[in-house]
């Protein structure tokens, strides 16, 4: 069965001589396409990429009230193969440290609202697309932050419990 299917397809290349050109023509067009491409992946690229962001080491006096942000949107220059790395694959979540960073509160605003900016966290967000790639902006400018304090009372229980035991005798 598969000899008789490899006779067949034998017979149809031998009937095609007259486009045998035709043939040449098309392996050469897909050989030149393929290194055109890699030549073009060495080149340098801007292109604008999403990385996650998780944040670390909240203080301990507060808790946060709002919502977070948990993207940012960074322009990059980097070569073709870079760029189409970071188009193609999920990107590992840059890590910041609250620890580390000021937090710089909001002035005239009665709420407690605080914000970092993010220049102050493009080598976390380095350090996650690596050293091939140069940050040329990251969006939004900076991250706010609503955070509360944490409050306790104590507060006295009483029970308005009676109870009684069922003797056993």
């Amino acid at each position: 069965m598969n000899g008789d299917f490899i006779q067949r397809i034998i017979k149809k290349l031998k009937s095609i001589k007259l486009n045998q050109n035709l043939l040449v023509f098309g392996f050469s067009l897909l050989i030149s396409s393929f290194f055109w491409f890699l030549n073009a992946l060495n080149k340098e690229y801007y292109a604008d990429i999403t990385v996650p962001v998780t944040y670390t080491n909240l203080p301990e006096n507060k808790l946060v009230a709002g919502p977070l942000a948990n993207q940012l949107n960074v322009k990059i220059s980097a070569f073709g193969h870079e760029v189409m790395n970071y188009k193609t694959s999920s990107i590992s979540s840059a890590e910041i440290d609250l620890s580390i960073h000021s937090l710089h509160s909001i002035p005239g605003e009665k709420s407690k609202r605080y914000y970092i900016l993010t220049s102050t966290i493009k080598e976390e967000v380095a350090n996650v697309l690596g050293p091939d790639v140069e940050i040329k902006k990251i969006e939004p400018d900076s991250l706010i932050f609503k955070l509360e304090d944490v409050v306790s009372k104590k507060v006295p229980v009483f029970s308005n419990l009676q109870i009684t035991f069922k003797n056993n005798t």
